[in-house]
């Protein structure tokens, strides 16, 4: 089966699956039929991710400070709510569509991990560069300057928590979760359930415990986030006819009530606790996923996931600054930089798809 989806295709969500076949062989109506099945199939998915990249704009929204470092009690609470889940789950989606797209075929490592990193590190390199210039030119509006310095550029490139641009950590972490995401292929497929769930503990402990203190290129992160993707993985491959089941809406409130609670014990006590919340967030966003796949409340962002993730921190740093300067209040920065982190994205990388087509691989289309 060969399906497409964030990181893994251009443009809006699409599946040609390798059973369809041809129609002589299986007819008009039965590829219709089957066709509509798998579209189904990848509904609650796109749905999944127009969610999450939704959160991170909004979280990304509630990170303004004052001259004195403090913002909004309300505001705090929905940004350490977001971020109790949010990135996590992107990293259970990655994994997920990694075992979904590729189940059932052999995966060329050489050609999957060159499309990995022209995607992931073309966009990285180029926006970087780009947000590095505007940081240097403007470091009075900046929340974390940067000098004209070379040693700085490579370190931001190197290091993701020094990137001009912070939250695009994730760009090398997922590359490294996804270079070894193969291996994770071949474990799950040929042991069993038992032997799968097994590895669950040790990852969780490397959650927990984050031992790895070297964080070239994300691989601390990496290491640190891997149970989100392997769970992701085992999901795809287990339970995938079974996630359905958590489309319901008296579950819906049970898990926001969970994720409330287990968030703000997690904000007292830590990283010990920190996984309970992520873990509870990836389902209730699931299940929301599954409540909502067919209304068309995010609709708007599908298929454009990633170039929101890529193309935000431009307009969101803008009203970042009007609110630093002072010509604009906290909640009307908060909210215009929520809908323009969502909309100048989308309409970039439209614009980008009718009349540039050259630049398309630099904001991952």
């Amino acid at each position: 089966m060969s399906c497409t989806a964030w990181l893994h295709t251009n443009g809006p969500v699409f599946c040609q699956c390798s059973r369809l076949r041809t129609l002589s062989q299986i007819g008009t109506s039965g590829a219709v039929i089957v066709l509509g099945y798998v579209m189904r199939r990848l509904d609650s998915i796109t749905t999944l991710q127009s969610f999450g990249i939704f959160l991170v704009v909004l979280g990304h929204s509630f990170t303004l400070r004052n001259t004195g470092g403090v913002q909004p009690i309300v505001a705090e609470w929905i940004y350490y709510f977001i971020y109790s889940f949010h990135m996590p789950l992107f990293v259970f989606i990655s994994g997920f569509l990694f075992i979904h797209t590729n189940a059932g075929r052999k995966v060329i490592y050489s050609r999957f991990l060159s499309k990995k990193v022209k995607r992931l590190f073309v966009p990285y390199l180029i926006i970087s560069t780009i947000a590095f210039v505007i940081k240097v030119i403007l470091p009075q509006h900046a929340m974390r300057p940067i000098a004209l310095s070379f040693s700085d550029y490579i370190r931001g490139l190197a290091f993701p928590q020094y990137n001009p641009i912070i939250f695009f950590w994730f760009l090398p972490t997922i590359f490294i979760l996804l270079s070894i995401a193969p291996l994770i292929k071949i474990i799950i497929v040929r042991t069993n359930v038992l032997v799968s769930l097994g590895i669950l503990p040790l990852l969780m402990a490397l959650n927990i415990f984050d031992p790895v203190e070297f964080n070239l290129f994300g691989l601390r992160t990496a290491v640190a986030t891997l149970v989100y993707f392997y769970t992701g993985c085992l999901a795809a491959h287990y339970f995938r006819g079974k996630l359905h089941s958590l489309g319901n809406c008296y579950l819906l409130i049970i898990l926001f009530i969970a994720l409330v609670l287990t968030t703000a014990f997690s904000v007292k006590l830590g990283q010990v606790i920190k996984l309970l919340p992520a873990t509870i967030g990836i389902a209730f966003s699931i299940s929301l996923a599954r409540l909502i796949k067919n209304t068309n409340i995010f609709g708007p962002l599908h298929g454009y996931s990633y170039q929101i993730y890529l193309l935000s921190w431009f307009p969101q740093a803008f009203f970042q600054m009007l609110y630093r300067m002072g010509l604009i209040g906290y909640w009307i920065a908060a909210c215009a930089m929520l809908f323009v982190g969502l909309y100048f994205p989308v309409m970039t990388a439209r614009l980008v798809q009718e009349k540039f087509g050259k630049l398309r691989v630099a904001i991952g289309l």
